[in-house]
C-alpha cells in the first residue's frame, strides 16, 4: 500500500487536471457558425476533400456540421469522464493515506 497511495494520488492529479482542461476546451469550442473545409468557409451544396492515412473521402456541408457539434460533445464526454476518474484515484488515495497514518 506504500507504494500504491502516491500512484492514486498522481495518477489522480493528472486526470483531474487533464479533464478540467479538455472539459474547459469543449465548453469554450462552440459548434456554431458554419463549418470550414481547409480554413476556407463552406456554405450549403459544397464538399470537402478530407484525405486521412492516405484515403480520400468527401464530405458535404451538412456532415461537416455534424462533425463540428461532435467534437465539442466529445470533448464534453471525455473532459467530464476523465476529471470524474481523477477524483475517484484522488478520493481513494486520500482515503487509503489517511488509512494508514491511523495504522501507526
Amino acid at each position: 500500500m506504500l507504494l500504491v497511495t502516491p500512484l492514486m494520488l498522481t495518477a489522480g492529479f493528472g486526470a483531474s487536471f487533464t479533464g478540467t482542461v479538455v472539459l474547459i476546451a469543449g465548453l469554450v469550442t462552440t459548434g456554431d457558425g458554419p463549418p470550414t473545409c481547409d480554413g476556407k468557409v463552406m456554405r450549403p451544396g459544397d464538399q470537402c476533400v478530407i484525405t486521412v492515412n492516405e484515403q480520400r473521402s468527401s464530405a458535404g456541408y451538412e456532415e461537416m456540421t455534424r462533425r463540428n457539434e461532435s467534437t465539442q460533445r466529445d470533448s464534453l464526454i471525455i473532459g467530464g469522464s476523465c476529471l470524474g476518474g481523477g477524483v475517484v484515484l484522488l478520493l481513494g488515495g486520500w482515503g487509503l493515506m489517511r488509512r494508514m497514518s491511523a495504522d501507526h
